[in-house]
């Protein structure tokens, strides 16, 4: 397991009641107060929002077609797919500046840096209720992709490759045990969800998808409904017009009998449903919200 985790798992509302560190991020720098606080929960906005150009609000979920659409937005605003000092597709890494794994407490890493896609100047400086009312104004979406193919996409991007062998959260390094498939799952699983990296995180918490506060999304695209023609239509549709080539980054094949192969064939298992199992527990409220299934590719 995770270092410093439990294998408590929390409902939804209860993880909320400890004051979610996502929203209190966006606080700590107008009003922490616990009014304002209630006021961003109780109309479902997170700090994983995007709110992009003048009139788009996206929410973007990290293994769910993200390096696409940061890809396609920059493209279609700029003309060029803007790049950071490493060459990667440009991110948001709002306050911080000095790498994913800088401390809070490193303040001389802070900054008020946002990503190139994000209006300007960011509705983040409006005042709470302001802020609401714009998140609620503009277009908003975000797309959602089954829990077992999005966990073991995290795996083979991140975890088997060693781009992510630790990280922090709420002020303490979590290491990543990431020896095999099923390793890793059991950890996920050993944790609350505002403990997971975001690679890992239910829509539900990062994105208010589903269950109570959960935010009025203009649209909710499923990554198996193909991303490709989703995304053609949602740039029409928001007025940026026809999306020429857009070029798909992903690291997992798709399809139900590679699925099968990695849930049930794993190296290790304590019984023959043990992966299938944990991940319908700890993603259910994305199951139960979006219809998917372990035996059904959508």
């Amino acid at each position: 397991t995770f270092q410093n985790v439990t294998t408590h798992l929390p409902s939804f509302d209860e993880t909320l009641e400890q004051k979610d560190v996502l929203v209190q991020n966006y606080t700590r720098d107008q009003d922490s107060s616990l009014e304002s606080w209630n006021i961003l929960r109780q109309n479902g906005i997170t700090n994983s929002m995007i709110f992009v150009s003048s009139n788009v609000l996206w929410c973007p979920m990290a293994k769910a077609g993200t390096t696409t659409i940061y890809k396609t937005f920059s493209q279609k605003l700029f003309g060029k797919i803007i790049r950071d000092e490493n060459g990667k597709v440009s991110r948001c890494y709002r306050n911080l500046v000095c790498g994913k794994h800088t401390l809070p407490s490193r303040k001389k890493c802070y900054a008020k840096n946002t990503c190139a896609i994000e209006a300007h100047p960011s509705p983040w400086k409006l005042s709470t209720q302001m802020l609401v009312n714009e998140a609620k104004r503009r277009f908003s979406f975000t797309v959602v992709r089954n829990p077992w193919d999005r966990l073991y996409s995290t795996y083979m991007g991140k975890i088997k490759s060693g781009k992510i062998k630790h990280y922090t959260k709420n002020n303490q390094r979590l290491e990543i045990p990431g020896n095999s498939f099923a390793m890793f799952v059991r950890a996920v699983a050993s944790q609350k969800a505002s403990e997971m990296d975001v690679h890992w995180q239910p829509h539900q918490f990062r994105c208010r998808t589903s269950g109570s506060n959960a935010f009025n999304y203009s649209r909710v695209i499923k990554y198996e409904d193909g991303l490709g023609t989703e995304l053609q239509n949602l740039f029409t549709e928001i007025g940026l017009g026809n999306v020429d080539n857009i070029s798909f980054v992903s690291n997992t094949k798709h399809g139900l009998e590679e699925r099968r192969r990695v849930y049930l064939d794993s190296e290790g298992l304590r019984s023959p449903m043990e992966l299938v199992e944990l991940v319908s527990k700890v993603y259910a409220g994305d199951i139960q919200a979006f219809n998917y299934s372990f035996d059904k590719y959508k």
